[in-house]
């Protein structure tokens, strides 16, 4: 028995649908079964992925304020929340620890960074030192 990990992960095949049009997984799934893939990539925008961390110490969310504005950027097209009021995220978990997530997209480079920052000023997470 061979294994071959031909795979991608994490953030990648949303990135990929959301500035190509790409369904990599699908794709993927053609060619284990012996078939030539249907790739047909039409970049058209830039995509990135968010994920900002809890801080590096014990915390607690109190409230979060904004998300409904947040999802409402141009630009924002995911947003999950992670760690909703009264949770605690867990800075040594790494990235399992991301208060929020969301993929963004611009049709430019610049503005891909544009639409980041308005979403990091509009949606803001409180969050409460545990001693």
């Amino acid at each position: 028995m061979i294994e071959v990990n031909g795979r991608v992960g994490g953030p990648i095949p949303r990135m990929l649908e959301l500035t190509a049009g790409y369904d990599i997984i699908a794709d993927l799934g053609r060619m284990a079964l012996g078939e030539k893939p249907e790739a047909a990539l039409r970049f058209d925008g830039f995509s990135l992925f968010l994920t900002p961390v809890s801080p590096q110490r014990d915390v607690a969310v109190r409230a979060i304020h904004g998300e409904e504005e947040a999802r409402a950027i141009e630009g924002v097209r995911d947003l999950s929340i992670r760690y909703p009021a009264g949770s605690r995220p867990d800075w040594r978990m790494g990235g399992f620890s991301s208060l929020w997530r969301s993929f963004i997209t611009s049709p430019t480079s610049a503005g891909l960074f544009d639409v980041a920052a308005r979403l990091e000023n509009t949606l803001q997470v409180e969050l409460d030192d545990i001693s």
